[in-house]
Parts: structure tokens; C-alpha cells; sequence
């Protein structure tokens, strides 16, 4: 397991992930419920996925199962702390905040220039100019964690995740945008960072409430 120590300028986030490669059915905890629910899974990359999200749970010290909402969303059902989840490749990764938050990762490398024209707006390919193949692959990762932060069914790549300005900002790239429904809460900022073989993108919304970093979280 690795603890993340990219400066995400977010004192209110942790975030873990893992190489799946290193799980181990017969030394992860699982409580009482869960181990009911591994039992009932026979897809073996889906054993792997369900092991090491609960081992980052348990690495973070919070000792309540992981549910999920119908659309697949999951949530702690008593700690106010949002989460979300994201698998790739032989990664698997936790994200936890005092806000509420959206965490997709990619494999460096990955091809996602074939599907361009399916989730990129002719805007957005403005903002990368001759960078657009590399691009490409950053605004699917900055779409797949806004998508999950919003949680809103059907919400569409193309049409209604609008991503308006890209700019970096240290080592991270910090992307802003807003979502095209009349919803509260529409503007969204996307901070991505590179960290060994992958692309990290969390995303918040920009209009936070005021005192969401003054909830403290578990193991500090």
C-alpha cells in the first residue's frame, strides 16, 4: 500500500492507493457484513478490487463497511466524510475528504485519442492546442472524477461536462469547468497530478462550504 504525498492543496483529503498484485485474500480484515458479501462474488478481479478497497479502508483506520448507493456510489454511512473509489489497470485507489469529492485514475500511456471526438468539445480541444493526443487522456480522467462527484444519472462527457480553463499550478494541473444542468453547485475545479505510471485526477466543487477543512478526519 502506498500513502500518497502529493500536494493536492487540500488539508481536508487523504488518499491511498495500491498495487493489486499485492493482495492477499487471508490478510485483509473484512467485518462481518462484508465477508458475506466477498462470499457471494465469483469474478476473481472483482474479489481483488472488493480485498484491497476494504485493506486502504482499514489503512485509514475506519472501522465501518463501505456501502453503496443504487447508481454505485459508495458512501460511509456514518463518518461525514464523502469517498469515492477508482480501479485501473493493477491499481486500486480510496480517496476520503471533508467534502465532497470525485477520484479517477489512469495508466499513464493509456490511448483514449481514438474516442476524442465522443467526450472532448470542440472548446475544450482549444485549451490543448498541439497537445491534444496527451490531452486527451487527461480530460477523460478529470470527466470520469467530475462524473463521480456529481453522481447525476446520465450526466453526459461531451455535452454537459464542460471543462473552460486549464492551467498548472506547481506540479499539479488544475482544470475548472462547470456541469451543464440547472443544479446548485454546477462550478467544479479538477486538480491532477502524475505520480509513478499514473494520472490522478480529484474533483471538488469551487464553491465549497466555508468550514468543510475544519472537520477533522480519521488517523489525523
Amino acid at each position: 500500500m502506498i500513502s500518497v504525498s502529493i500536494d493536492f492543496q487540500m488539508s481536508s483529503l487523504h488518499l491511498v492507493y495500491m498495487n493489486s498484485s499485492s493482495v492477499n485474500e487471508h490478510s485483509i480484515i473484512l467485518l462481518e457484513e462484508e465477508a458475506e458479501q466477498f462470499k457471494s462474488l465469483s469474478n476473481d478481479k472483482r474479489k481483488v478490487e472488493f480485498l484491497g478497497v476494504r485493506f486502504l479502508r482499514n489503512s485509514l483506520d475506519i472501522n465501518e463497511p463501505i456501502k453503496y448507493l443504487n447508481s454505485g456510489k459508495p458512501y460511509l454511512s456514518s463518518l461525514q466524510h464523502p469517498i469515492s473509489i477508482s480501479h485501473c489497470s493493477k491499481y486500486i485507489a480510496l480517496a476520503i475528504c471533508a467534502e465532497p469529492v470525485g477520484l479517477d485514475i489512469e495508466l499513464l500511456g493509456r490511448d483514449t485519442s481514438r474516442i476524442i471526438n465522443k467526450f472532448i468539445s470542440e472548446g475544450e480541444k482549444n485549451l490543448y492546442k498541439n497537445d491534444l493526443a496527451d490531452g486527451a487522456l487527461e480530460l477523460w480522467c478529470a470527466k470520469e472524477a467530475v462524473y463521480k462527484l456529481y453522481d447525476l444519472q446520465g450526466l453526459a462527457f461531451k455535452d454537459e461536462i464542460t471543462i473552460l480553463k486549464r492551467k498548472k499550478h506547481g506540479e499539479l494541473i488544475l482544470l475548472e469547468g462547470l456541469v451543464q444542468r440547472n443544479i446548485p453547485r454546477r462550478e467544479f475545479i479538477v486538480k491532477i497530478a502524475k505520480e509513478n505510471d499514473l494520472l490522478i485526477a480529484i474533483a471538488v466543487f469551487t464553491a465549497a462550504p466555508s468550514d468543510s477543512c475544519q472537520v477533522p478526519l480519521p488517523n489525523g
